[in-house]
């Protein structure tokens, strides 16, 4: 009973099938239709010439493309703008994040020892003392000086911060 259920729902959707009609091309008496639209096209000059022709028929030299008066103002603006700002989102490693100012303190001497070439930041927020390393742009630098420094502090990590912009 399925099946015939089945065959007669499939012919029935074949037969409702969409028909293709015949594309017809109207012709005139001379033959078939046509139409010239080359008058109402923009004409541009070629590309590859150094010169435009006047109307008078001399030549007219193009005029220059030279951006670069431009960029150098937009650049300077640019510069200006981000002369105002000291820090951005990066990276540190969190050597030590405690309550003891002592050891906190201790730390940040033993640090300066072992990486003398990163700044190092004792940071204040009651009631913890936390001392951090660096100013990495790229969480990958982070975790390269983070490899040299896991003898010396095993429990170091790296974290998200707000670092200090370095100006060359």
């Amino acid at each position: 009973m399925r099946v015939v259920i089945f065959l007669i729902a499939a012919l029935f959707c074949f037969s409702c099938g969409r028909t293709v009609a015949q594309k017809s091309v109207k012709h005139h008496n001379d033959g078939p239709y046509s139409e010239d639209l080359s008058a109402l096209r923009i004409v541009y000059p070629d590309q590859d010439t150094a010169k435009v022709i006047k109307e008078d028929n001399t030549p007219m030299p193009l005029p220059k493309m030279d951006i670069t008066a431009k960029l150098t103002q937009k650049m300077d603006s640019i510069a200006g703008y981000n002369i105002r700002y000291n820090t951005t989102q990066g990276f540190r490693i969190l050597l030590y994040s405690g309550t003891s100012s002592a050891e906190a303190t201790k730390i940040r001497v033993r640090a300066y020892d072992v990486v003398s070439n990163e700044p190092v930041y004792d940071i204040y927020t009651a009631p913890s003392f936390r001392v951090k390393i660096g100013d990495f742009t790229e969480r990958v630098d982070a975790y390269y000086v983070l490899s040299s420094l896991k003898n010396d502090f095993p429990n170091a990590m790296v974290v998200p911060d707000q670092i200090n912009i370095i100006k060359k």
